[in-house]
């Protein structure tokens, strides 16, 4: 069989084709490597719009070269076969990897999540948005590397804008609300998006799904996902506080950029002693390459990708079935008479409200039967309610609109009446009676409890919880870590929960330093002066040096304790 060429390169295999162009794995002989070739077709390479938007693509890697951004090395615009020539990456996408494990764990998510920041901070500082993160678009090699691809949407301000008034483009799982709303894109666009695929990475579940387009969008505008530590326990607080902050609704809310939100990636790791390396991904990797190949079901009952191509689903064989009985019902009412047993079938299909009010009139003169729940008697129904009312597993405060209903078994036929309790002499405390707890905290602070969150306590907020020990953990991203609180809960008991996170840490403010310095605290890098902001830290000793290179290094060592929480520094630097 000959083979087949395009111009230097050997064409090894067809890894994808569509109606816009052809993606082969190829390899470059004269250098002996592997290429990504994309070949626009004729065809579509007649079409401005089309042919702009493959050249903005080929420009903008070109412009962000960088070892987590897929490289450029070459652009052919000749019509009859324009190729675009890209570094091919042995290994798989993020996505492809969600989809085999179904989710992964923040240890080595977290890795990934530097090296993804790495490379958007760079496309960042090039004034480059990519408008279309998403987990197919991260990705991973064999030996660990990130790479972030596919810039055919990105936006530059040189660049011409191709996307049409009105046109939404983009991911619809992953896309900002911003974005939907019609608004310019900006770099915490990109923020957000990262933020929805690593809410997925770790959670196994895309953050706003739907059965259609148009839902997954409504649903990003107006409903908050649930957080990823109430899906998964085991996501450490600080981490499911970082995923929550990329994904906030309001952009001013967000990191303002990729370098701050990489700063507190880092942070995280180190407190949670979490090696960001190449090598721990590529470990995950080759033990999942190990296992037999398995399809792991997705944590989602409802469509979160659309293919817009597919012909054919699940859902249209449904809804032709559906369709199908309802017109044979329809025929066999004009056709049979009015007392038919076919026309009183129709009458109950067609007007289900009517028959299940009849069924339960009839049920209800069968003595001591519930018409809700088949074969099982009304005292029988009684007890099922007893037994769930005894079950004291952790709940949130039900709202105030809420209703219990209960049975009053002396009324129902059949049954006996309960006799009346006889007075206590003794006074007993169940021991699996709840314990409830007020919790406040000054600023505010996300609350979670042994790793469930509970929302933010920025105003009071009420939970129960099942007698026993209990560890509460208060997270303000201003703070450089949370405050971790041990509580041991009695049966019935009532407590009040006010924590001000200032009793936990100091601040160090540079008033003045002269001329000027690059500031370190026990050798970690806090800017330079002047400095407006105070840097808050924990209580302890600390040693701080200020760096000019035409001065000599100042060094100090100082202690924020309790009671004197603010050290004030002035310093003028000794000239070299």
């Amino acid at each position: 069989m000959m083979e087949r060429r395009l111009d230097a390169y050997r064409i090894d295999s067809e890894l994808a084709h569509s109606s816009l162009c052809t993606i082969y794995r190829a390899t470059e002989e004269s250098l002996g490597r592997p290429v990504l070739i994309k070949q626009l077709h004729p065809s579509a390479a007649a079409d401005d719009d089309i042919r702009k938007r493959f050249e903005r693509e080929a420009q903008v890697c070109a412009l962000v070269k960088h070892e987590n951004i897929v490289d450029i090395y070459r652009y052919d615009p000749n019509p009859a076969q324009t190729l675009l020539v890209m570094e091919y990456v042995e290994g798989l996408s993020l996505g492809e990897l969600v989809q085999v494990k179904g989710r992964i764990p923040h240890t080595v998510a977290l890795p990934i999540l530097a090296a993804a920041l790495k490379g958007l901070a760079h496309a960042h500082s090039k004034d480059v948005v990519h408008r279309d993160l998403k987990p197919d678009n991260i990705l991973i090699s064999h030996s660990g590397q990130v790479k972030i691809a596919d810039f055919g949407l990105a936006t530059h301000p040189e660049a011409e804008k191709i996307t049409h008034q009105g046109q939404l483009v983009g991911t619809p799982a992953y896309m900002p609300p911003e974005q939907i709303s019609g608004k310019q894109p900006d770099q915490r666009s990109d923020l957000y998006s990262l933020g929805a695929t690593f809410y997925e990475v770790l959670t196994g579940q895309t953050p706003f799904q739907g059965e259609n387009f148009s839902e997954i969008l409504k649903n990003i505008l107006s409903s908050r996902p649930p957080r990823p530590a109430f899906l998964i326990p085991e996501i450490p607080p600080e981490v499911d506080q970082l995923i929550t902050r990329l994904m906030e609704r309001n952009p001013n809310q967000r990191f303002a950029t990729a370098a701050q939100a990489l700063s507190e990636v880092e942070r995280i790791a180190a407190q949670l002693n979490i090696p960001l390396h190449n090598s721990v991904i590529a470990q995950f990797i080759s033990v999942e390459a190990e296992k037999p190949a398995t399809t792991i079901a997705r944590k989602s009952s409802t469509i979160s990708r659309i293919d817009f191509k597919r012909p054919v689903s699940v859902w249209n064989i449904v809804f032709v079935g559906l369709a199908a009985i309802a017109l044979v019902v329809f025929f066999a009412m004009l056709l049979s008479p009015d007392d038919s047993p076919t026309t009183q079938l129709s009458r109950q299909v067609l007007n289900p409200v009517k028959s299940n009010v009849n069924a339960v009139k009839q049920s209800q003169t069968e003595e001591g039967q519930s018409p809700l729940l088949p074969n099982v008697s009304l005292s029988d129904t009684t007890r099922v309610e007893r037994n769930l009312n005894s079950d004291q597993s952790r709940v949130a405060e039900p709202s105030s609109g809420s209703k219990k209903i209960t049975l009053d078994s002396a009324k129902i036929a059949g049954d006996k009446p309960t006799p009346e309790p006889k007075p206590k002499t003794e006074e007993f405390i169940d021991p699996n009676l709840p314990a409830q707890v007020s919790i406040s905290c000054k600023p505010w602070a996300n609350v979670t409890v042994d790793n469930v969150p509970y929302g933010s306590a920025e105003h009071k907020i009420h939970i129960k919880l099942t007698p026993g020990e209990h560890q509460f953990v208060f997270t303000n991203l201003a703070f450089p870590q949370p405050v971790s609180k041990t509580i041991f809960l009695k049966p019935g008991e009532r407590v009040e929960l006010d924590i001000n996170l200032w009793d936990y840490f100091g601040q160090i403010q540079l008033l003045s330093v002269k001329p000027w310095a690059y500031i370190f605290i026990d050798k970690v890098d806090y800017g330079s002066t002047p400095r407006a902001s105070p840097i808050i830290l924990p209580f302890g000793k600390y040693t701080i040096e200020l760096r000019n290179p035409a001065c000599k290094v100042w060094r100090s060592t100082v202690e924020i304790k309790p009671g004197d929480a603010l050290v004030k520094i002035t310093v003028e630097l000794e000239r070299l």
